[in-house]
């Protein structure tokens, strides 16, 4: 149980990292756009 609870973790702060990145990569783009 203490095993598959780590993975359910895992499973939820991966995706929220990978978003965080796209978030912050699209906001840079859009930032960059706007400037140019």
């Amino acid at each position: 149980m203490k095993k598959r609870n780590n993975f359910n973790k895992t499973s939820y702060v991966i995706p929220a990292f990978v978003g965080a990145g796209l978030g912050a990569v699209l906001g840079l783009v859009a930032y960059v756009k706007d400037w140019i």
